[in-house]
């Protein structure tokens, strides 16, 4: 179990664990956000392990302390009955309570086929005495409870405040393991080893006391938290986006997403890329695994057609055809947020093919470089290779990106 507050580290480390071990051992993902949209799950789900992507529940729009209790019990009874899930990670929301999900892990009857722990609680080592003030008792639980805390991002601590922090958390909680992190690159062995032994007792109070003066404003449960989303309806300028988050008030604790930026920068392109690089690189290594032979078939007959319109010198027909390449592979991966992100993206990524062609004043170069990426992600696909199709995928993305750079 990996608990949190907003902003903490937590998806980070989940895909340092997946990276570190998922090819040593069959593991599973279950993703809590408190808010509408699955973001990290989407980030978490293209991670492609030996032998196809990681097994993963999503539950959004609620907390598992609370609203989600049951949802969860009943996902990792799903997880535990696949053959092939031996490991379980569940990173919880950052508005999770540990102490309601304690409770919801220490039924006899659960723990009779499921071994439990630990709780590992990621701090931001720079913003941990602000939080704690501004949330109380709440925050302090989440460290109150964990086996391991790990102080992350002390890159940004200066020693003044990582020594303050840890004597904190020591006062907090003295029987917890404390580990200080950037990126939270942890020892993977720390966590996932580390099931045996664990007993909800050892919680019980969760090794702390709630006498000290800066806790206050909750007793009992979480506060009140609320998640709203906003979808732009279209690109927006760099200045507008950077006025509207700095105009925050700090009752906005966390804000993520993506969005288009409309202005073309040299750096703003590398950010697209680095992006278009993940989400189509995840689209593309998803459907290697789950694309069915329908989708295969569809997916030839569009290649067929993007090299038929290329020699017709048929750009309209081109860019239907390869907007429809990208709605099938997106459908092969079966994955919802994909299937709602990859249109958008590929109307951005049209505006900058555009802006290419335009500069050397053809198409036919950067279509051609096009159709041998989608021969290799289809041929990938119908063998049931994600890392070739992923590599397939982003090979194309990157060469792209060389091309906008030196352009500009």
């Amino acid at each position: 179990m990996i608990f949190g507050f907003l902003g903490s580290g937590k998806t980070t480390l989940v895909r340092h664990l997946l990276g570190a071990r998922g090819r040593d051992r069959n593991l599973a993902v279950i993703v809590n956000e408190f808010g509408q949209v699955g973001i990290d799950g989407a980030i978490l789900e293209g991670a492609v392990l030996e032998g196809g992507a990681v097994d993963m529940i999503q539950l959004t729009s609620g907390c598992l302390c609370c609203t989600l209790k049951g949802p969860l019990l009943n996902a990792v009874e799903e997880l535990r009955d696949k053959a092939r899930v031996e490991h379980t990670v569940i990173e919880a929301s950052g508005v999770a309570d540990p102490e309601e999900m304690i409770e919801s892990f220490s039924a006899p009857e659960f723990r009779a086929s499921v071994a439990v722990g630990p709780f590992v609680t990621v701090v931001d080592t720079a913003k941990f005495e602000v939080m704690r003030a501004m949330l109380g008792e709440f925050y302090g639980s989440q460290v109150a409870h964990a086996d391991i805390v790990l102080l992350n991002k002390i890159d940004l601590a200066s020693p003044e405040q990582l020594a303050a922090v840890r004597a904190e958390v020591a006062e907090l909680n003295p029987g917890a393991r404390i580990v200080t992190t950037e990126h939270c690159g942890v020892d993977a062995g720390l966590v996932l080893d580390a099931l045996s032994g664990w007993e909800p007792s050892q919680h019980e109070g969760g090794h702390h006391h709630h006498h000290h003066g800066h806790h206050h404003g909750h007793h009992g449960g979480h506060p009140n938290f609320e998640s709203e989303v906003l979808d732009a309806a279209g690109p927006v300028a760099r200045a507008a986006l950077e006025s509207f988050f700095a105009g925050l008030p700090p009752e906005v604790l966390r804000t993520k997403g993506f969005m288009v930026v409309s202005d073309i920068t040299a750096t703003g392109v590398q950010h697209i890329y680095e992006f278009r690089g993940l989400i189509d690189g995840y689209t593309a290594r998803l459907a290697a695994s789950r694309a069915t032979a329908d989708d295969v078939r569809e997916l030839a007959e569009l290649q067929a057609g993007l090299v038929q319109a290329t020699e017709d010198d048929d750009v309209d027909r081109y860019v239907l055809l390869d907007r429809r390449f990208y709605e099938v592979l997106a459908r092969a991966a079966q994955n919802t947020y994909i299937a709602e992100a990859v249109p958008r993206i590929f109307n951005l990524h049209l505006r900058l093919w555009f802006f290419i062609a335009n500069r050397r004043g053809t198409w036919h170069d950067i279509a051609r470089a096009h159709e041998v990426m989608t021969a290799g992600v289809i041929e990938a696909v119908e063998r049931r290779d994600p890392e070739a199709a992923g590599t397939a995928m982003t090979a194309y993305i990157d060469g792209r990106h060389s091309d906008i750079r030196e352009l500009l």
